[in-house]
């Protein structure tokens, strides 16, 4: 595994974790909203 992929590979980790942060917030907000 060279480094060019390795590097590729990272950026793909923190796209899917920037998306499931995202997803986990909006989830919290309509359970918020819902409460109300």
């Amino acid at each position: 595994m060279d480094k060019k992929t390795k590097k590729k590979n990272y950026i793909t980790l923190g796209i899917l974790v920037v998306i499931m942060i995202f997803l986990f917030f909006i989830t919290i907000y309509q359970i918020g909203v819902s409460l109300k």
